[in-house]
């Protein structure tokens, strides 16, 4: 078979673990690969690394290619080397595989390695596999028949790159040892391999010793156990023990027993303990953590082991009133400040995971406040005094580590606060409020005076033009209508021209109706919201009671005192008669309800009638007096609506704010 390019033959990797038999689904990421290998055939091929490797998992990728038509079968093993020149001489360790996955047939683990089985013509296969060591300069990976004789498999493409974990546990996929009484010690790499699908029993005659493949200084170690004793109160004891040497004879330098809650979960029936460095003697830091029961006859099915190093804020820098302070001994507060900002500074992980983290001043706000996602937060400054600044970090197992960043932080007494010159402030201060105060009352009187000499001349003038109007040129319109009265009792006219003149009597007489309004809107004593609701009464009884309509009203006796100006009251009472107008013309109604109310800074006039509802078409003088009324309130901020009755009729409701 061809060799494909290498970015197509990628492409078909990724599509072909996501769609085929695998035993657990990748989280695939691309990176830059630590080696690819050239075209090989299978059975032991050694790799050596660009530089020594230390990493939680490593991801490898290859194709395997039979050389025979039909059904193939493989066992497919992983190892590495610390050796300086790897070699098929070299010390190899097995490497644990965790996740891994197979274009074409079935996948299962096999001891320390993975069995492949009923694959046609060529397969991809992806592995996560733990390191058994760090500082790894080589791999071996060792393809296999069923029987154990070398394969005649071919290796086309061979791609090895870090695996991202996205975790603190720093037991993930370190290598373990399950030593029994009488027996030789065998892998058990499912207990860190990040998944709680397997298990081990537990009990009195055999131990777990995971390497964390270094001095580790611990804040917690979490064991997660399946639940088998349904029903009691908690689990057997177990006793974790940690060493720097695994040499037989060697002292542990921590030791703790320690119980589970039987913490039951409907689909798991999982267990956890979560031992931390109180509940045990010595100082809680190792290499080697080693597992064991304490009860005889208990048995205990063990499903993993994580480990969580200290984690504490690497420091602070607070900025307050502009300047950056980094924490060294103790942060000293500007003098005066108000608010600070502090940029907790974190620790890389080896992984690229993001860790909660909180924040207190013990002494001023002593519970545990939220950080941020960019690390930096704010703090109102507190009283002066002596405080201290405390930070700290959850780990991604959701556990918040003992350790404590702590550093004091010092907010000094502002300067105008002390002794004498704080009474000598105090009283500058209160002297020159007093001028200020005699200063501005007097400005603030003259104006208030030249407002009320405005106003009053303004109320003058509008009550001498509602005057004139009302008595000059409303007296001659009236004298022009019984004028027009006299000359049609008096003089013999034909129909034609007695109609013409009751036309002028007519047009006289509502010409004083108009002039009314005008002269009712600029008049100032009618500037509040009682005598506008009066009027709208009034207006009401006497446009529909000549039209043989009852005009039912629902008004309050009593109305708020509350200013209307002469623009509101001349809007709403164009918008009313335009609503009574249109009963009048349009509704054939023979009963009006009418109901104004004051609630809530907000007036409203509704005029329901018992007519025939609104048309289904508004057109010509009908459809403008409706868009006339709404943009009338809508200048005023208010809204009219316009809608049928459940019962018949129409229902228009008037809304202004006041």
């Amino acid at each position: 078979m061809n060799r494909l390019p290498d970015c197509f033959f990628w492409i078909l990797l990724l599509l072909a673990l996501m769609a085929g038999n695998a035993h657990a689904q990748l989280s695939w990421q691309m990176m830059e690969p630590l080696a690819i290998a050239p075209p090989a055939k299978a059975g032991r091929q050694i790799i050596r690394l660009n530089e020594p490797v230390s990493a939680k998992r490593l991801r490898i990728s290859l194709t395997l290619q039979a050389s025979a038509p039909g059904p193939s079968s493989c066992t497919v093993r992983f190892l590495a080397t610390t050796d300086g020149n790897p070699s098929s001489g070299s010390a190899w360790r097995p490497m644990f595989p965790s996740n891994f996955g197979a274009s074409q047939g079935s996948l299962a683990r096999s001891g320390d390695g993975i069995e492949l089985r009923n694959f046609m013509d060529a397969t991809q296969l992806g592995v996560d596999a733990g390191l058994p060591a760090n500082d790894i300069t080589g791999l071996a990976i060792d393809i296999r028949s069923l029987d154990g004789t070398p394969s005649d498999l071919r290796m086309p493409s061979l791609r090895v790159e870090r695996a991202t974990t996205l975790t603190t546990n720093v037991a993930l996929g370190c290598p373990v040892q399950i030593t029994s009484q009488g027996s030789h010690a065998v892998s058990a790499g499912f207990l860190t391999d990040g998944q709680l699908d397997d298990v081990v029993s537990l009990n009195s005659t055999r131990k777990f010793t995971v390497d964390l493949k270094q001095h580790r200084n611990l804040d917690h170690v979490s064991i997660r156990l399946r639940s088998t004793a349904m029903g009691r109160a908690t689990t057997p004891a177990m006793r974790l023990e940690v060493y720097d040497s695994n040499q037989d004879g060697a002292l542990p330098i921590w030791r703790s027993d320690a119980r589970a809650q039987a913490i039951s979960s409907v689909v798991s029936n999982d267990s956890l303990v979560l031992i931390r460095a109180t509940g045990g003697e010595g100082t809680f830091a190792g290499r080697y953590l080693k597992l064991s029961a304490v009860e005889e006859q208990a048995v205990l099915e063990v499903t993993e082991m994580e480990a969580y190093e200290i984690m504490v804020p690497l420091g602070v820098v607070m900025t307050a009133q502009g300047r950056s302070t980094r924490a060294t001994t103790s942060l000293t507060v500007p003098a005066g400040a108000t608010w600070m900002t502090f940029a907790i500074e974190h620790p890389q992980p080896e992984d690229p995971v993001t860790l909660g983290r909180h924040w207190r001043i013990l002494g001023f706000h002593d519970e545990w406040l939220a950080g941020t996602a960019s690390a930096e937060v704010e703090s109102r400054c507190p009283p002066p005094g002596e405080y201290e600044f405390q930070a700290q970090i959850r780990q991604s197992d959701g556990e918040w580590g003992d350790a404590k960043y702590r550093v004091p932080l010092i907010v000094p007494v502002p300067f105008w606060q002390r002794g004498g010159v704080l009474g000598t402030l105090v009283a500058l201060a209160i002297i020159l409020a007093a001028g200020l105060a005699w200063y501005i009352g007097r400005r603030i009187m003259a104006r208030r005076v030249a407002e009320l000499e405005r106003r009053n001349a303004l109320s003058n003038e509008r009550a001498r033009i509602a005057r004139d109007m009302h008595d000059a040129v409303g007296s001659q319109l009236t004298q022009l209508a019984v004028l027009h009265e006299i000359v049609a009792e008096e003089l013999a006219l034909d129909d034609t021209a007695r109609g013409r003149l009751k036309q002028l009597t007519d047009t006289a007489r509502s010409s004083v109706a108009a002039l009314d309004a005008v002269v009712w809107a600029v008049n100032p004593r009618n500037d509040n919201l009682a005598n506008m609701a009066g009027y709208l009464t009034q207006v009401a009884r006497e446009y529909l009671t000549p039209m043989g309509i009852v005009c039912r009203q629902d008004v309050p006796n009593e109305w708020p005192e509350k200013i209307v100006s002469s623009h509101v009251r001349h809007e709403i009472h164009l918008a009313f008669r335009e609503a009574l107008q249109n009963v009048v013309k349009h509704a054939q109604a023979t009963e009006v309800a009418l109901t104004l109310r004051h609630t809530d800074g907000r007036f409203t006039a509704t005029i329901a009638d018992n007519g025939k509802g609104l048309p289904g078409n508004l057109e010509g003088m009908e459809k403008n007096g409706l868009d006339n009324m709404r943009q009338r309130l809508a200048s005023l901020g208010g809204h009219c609506r316009v809608q049928d009755r459940p019962g018949g009729g129409t229902l228009v409701e008037l809304q202004v704010p006041l």
